[in-house]
């Protein structure tokens, strides 16, 4: 979880940022190519709501997301004999 952001006088969790987000908004002008922005106005339609909302929902998931490394995948085995392979079953083993 990212840490909580500072305000003069408050401090806010994600939470806060995100439920008093449209309170302390600020208007910006960006430049989107239009086969991208009709894309954009498509997803918005299909999901029932705003372009300004699609766009919030992307700039949050890139601020707000982990930066911790995704971990690798392991393989097995883990470790690599090179002795005799034994095949022993359930039976021999616990019987």
């Amino acid at each position: 979880m990212s840490p909580p952001l500072e305000f003069p006088g408050q401090t806010y969790g994600t939470r806060g940022i995100l439920l008093n987000m449209k309170s302390r908004s600020i208007r910006t002008t960006v430049e989107i190519p239009t086969p991208l922005y009709r894309k954009l106005k498509e997803q918005a339609a299909a999901q029932g709501t705003s372009v300004r909302e699609l766009l919030l929902v992307g700039v949050r998931s890139v601020l707000f997301r982990s930066d911790r490394p995704r971990p690798k995948r392991v393989r097995f085995p883990l470790i690599f004999s090179k002795g005799p392979k034994v095949n022993l079953t359930g039976e021999q083993i616990y019987g």
